[in-house]
């Protein structure tokens, strides 16, 4: 884009209306601050401005939003002065790059590394299943639960391995059949599963099931807590009542 002396635009190319969703002939020789006041509420204004005193600025990461046609994100500006042949201040140019993908992706890296480090560090035992119920995530509380580590689980179901106690495997499957079908998005169980070594450990499991556009299941994530000492007060509390 490039404007005049007084902030009125004398050019908007093409690429510009894409970005922006507003075809040239609604901005050519408009003053820029009355067509967008935005850019005034968001401090854009003082580049256009320090293009016109002559100097040369890149603004990043800066947020828009249009509201004529409800586009939003950020774009990263670079602003330079325009002079004319004795080296007077004409106008201002500026190049202007769409980077809310870049940002959403990046916001959605720092999402993830912190969602993965609340699963790291979390005392629940964390373990995601895949939509035929294999392993995908073995946090490593899970490890210190149950005994076996990422390396001996990922990929099995838990019929695959001596996990469950017998009694409580129909109790499970019962789960997993509604969370196929759909009808159990949030769960909670209480099932005896088996440590590496052939303890029994009594667990609550805080189950939660994604599902995608079309409602098929995608994954189940479960957070695993050891309710074995809890159990063992109860136990006795409910005999006595």
């Amino acid at each position: 884009i490039a404007f005049d002396t007084e902030c009125r635009y004398t050019l908007w190319n093409r690429a510009m209306e894409v970005f922006s969703g507003v075809n040239r002939e609604n901005v050519l020789g408009k003053w820029a601050f009355e067509l967008f006041p935005g850019l005034k509420d968001s401090g854009e204004d003082k580049f256009y401005l320090s293009a016109l005193s002559g100097k040369t600025i890149v603004a990043e990461s800066r947020p828009y939003h249009i509201p004529e046609t409800g586009r939003s994100g950020f774009f990263d500006g670079y602003y330079s002065p325009r002079h004319d042949e004795n080296g007077v201040v004409i106008g201002g140019v500026a190049i202007i790059r769409d980077v809310t993908d870049r940002k959403r992706a990046e916001a959605s890296a720092i999402e993830a590394h912190r969602l993965s480090f609340h699963v790291e560090n979390t005392p629940l035992a964390v373990i995601e299943w895949d939509h035929e119920f294999r392993v995908l995530r073995w946090s490593p509380a899970a490890e210190r639960l149950f005994g076996w580590t990422g390396a001996e689980v990922l990929g099995k179901r838990f019929s695959d391995w001596t996990f469950v106690v017998q009694e409580d495997v129909e109790a499970v499957h019962q789960v997993g059949k509604r969370q196929n079908q759909g009808k159990e998005h949030h769960g909670i169980l209480r099932n005896r599963n088996y440590t590496k070594v052939g303890a029994v450990v009594n667990c609550e499991w805080y189950n939660s099931a994604l599902y995608d556009s079309d409602g098929k299941l995608v994954s189940v994530l479960s957070l695993v807590l050891d309710i074995t000492v809890a159990t063992r007060i109860e136990e006795p509390l409910r005999k006595s009542e």
